[in-house]
């Protein structure tokens, strides 16, 4: 059983426990912190607690205006304004709106102005003093936004500028209460990235803080794995600039985690930068600028690689630009599964599309970024890692093609649902487990 989401009241000193199984458990935070009973709270999951007054139900799913039947019915948050109980705020599948418990009905709706359609919250907060109340949220994407209580946008925060401490989704956000006025107010955002950010009262980007990882039992999490994913960049050089170089090379470890970024300057001159595609731009090039020399790149890339698992996506285009080999018997190319072959006719899929496919993932939208590349083909690999080592080690002990390809039979690869139609979706990376599920909101 996991636990989704927690939540504290001071006044009974209870802790309350959201749970994946659609209970919700309570225990004493007295010395004895033993458990004071568990109730069945809905059908599914629940994913968000927080404090309110009287028992009542919303469902924002049922209202016209916040229905997004391409993303599904599914809550992700609940908030209480604490200074005052009739205001919450719900979303999730539908768009995230603010809510009166007296006119049972919402009178606001906040929606990013990019990719409205499809971004949904994993944090959602009331901010700010009774003059001058805020709604904060951040989701599916690397921006903090934050709203007035009419719908108004007043600020978006862009977290993922920068590559080494990019959030590529925001999970939590907090509000600073300090003596100190420089950061009074200030709010610290965090998620799916390295990084802390701290953001300041207007939406600018103050800092990034790198909190140091526990020694012990979380550092697998940060340091290389038996298996690493690898995507490159390339820029033209020759006459025509058809001969492909090595610009950009991404490493990532098993958990999805940075291993390696670095620009590389080519030996031969670049004649066309394919920055439409690649991203590479003359800047990245220029002396002083951020690319290293290809000869201290290649031997980095080749120790990484040395007895590991590599994980690719057409990965011999990649190791032919770094004048490496790797043994085969260590490749796994997502680009030549045949279980993901064959969803595609038998085609060789492109990651764009297989990922789309597999995960409900959109990549490379506009420039392709490796380190994205790099995360969507590792997790390729994790959804059939199971199938695929046990075919691979079938092959070993000399089993028939007639039972290696019987394994497969047991792939369950997860997919956007055939009743909606694919090319009218856009999904984001958690999308994909929450396609038609119905969630309620209770007040209680």
């Amino acid at each position: 059983m996991k636990v989704n989401s927690l939540a504290i009241l001071e006044s009974t000193n209870m802790l309350y426990a959201a749970c994946g199984d659609g209970s919700v458990a309570s225990l004493s935070l007295n010395a004895s912190g033993r458990s004071t009973g568990c109730f069945k709270a809905h059908d599914n999951s629940v994913y968000a607690l927080s404090k309110a007054g009287e028992h009542e139900k919303f469902v924002p799913s049922e209202q016209n205006e916040l229905i997004r039947k391409s993303v599904g019915n599914w809550l992700t948050v609940a908030s209480i304004q604490e200074d005052d109980l009739d205001w919450f705020i719900l979303g999730g599948g539908p768009k995230m709106s603010l809510w009166n418990r007296r006119a049972s009905h919402y009178t606001a709706v906040f929606e990013p102005a990019r990719d409205s359609e499809f971004w949904f919250p994993h944090v959602c907060k009331f901010i700010g003093n009774q003059t001058e109340p805020k709604i904060v949220a951040g989701g599916t994407s690397s921006c903090l936004f934050t709203w007035d209580h009419t719908g108004a946008t007043l600020a978006e925060t862009n977290l993922g500028a920068d590559p080494a401490t990019r959030l590529l989704h925001v999970l939590t956000v907090t509000e600073v209460f300090s003596s100190d006025d420089t950061v009074n107010g200030c709010l610290v955002a965090g998620g799916l990235g390295p990084a802390l950010h701290l953001v300041s009262r207007l939406g600018y980007s103050l800092k990034q803080l790198l909190p140091s990882p526990f020694r012990h039992s979380t550092i697998v999490f940060y340091s290389p794995t038996k298996r690493i994913a690898m995507d490159c960049e390339f820029v033209g050089v020759g006459f025509d600039g058809k001969e492909s170089a090595l610009a950009r090379v991404s490493i990532v470890n098993q958990f999805g985690h940075l291993l390696m970024d670095e620009y590389v300057r080519p030996k031969e001159r670049i004649t066309d930068y394919r920055t439409a595609v690649s991203g590479i731009t003359p800047a990245h090039m220029r002396p002083g600028g951020p690319a290293k020399d290809f000869d201290s790149v290649h031997q980095r890339v080749a120790e990484l690689c040395k007895g590991r698992i590599l994980v690719g996506h057409a990965v011999h285009n990649d190791l032919k630009v770094l004048m490496l080999s790797h043994p085969r018997r260590d490749i796994r190319d997502t680009a030549y599964y045949k279980p993901f072959k064959a969803l595609f006719n038998d085609r060789i899929p492109s990651l764009k599309a297989l990922t789309e496919r597999i995960l409900g993932v959109k990549v490379q939208s506009a420039e392709h970024d490796s380190v994205e590349d790099a995360r969507a083909t590792m997790r390729l690999y994790t959804s059939v890692k199971r199938i695929w080592e046990a075919q691979i080690k079938a092959i070993k002990a000399g089993k028939s093609p007639k039972e290696v390809k019987k394994l497969a039979a047991h792939l369950r690869i997860p997919s956007v649902p055939s009743e909606v139609d694919a090319d009218q979706i856009k999904p984001t990376s958690l999308a994909k487990i929450a396609f038609d599920v119905t969630s309620e909101f209770y007040v209680s």
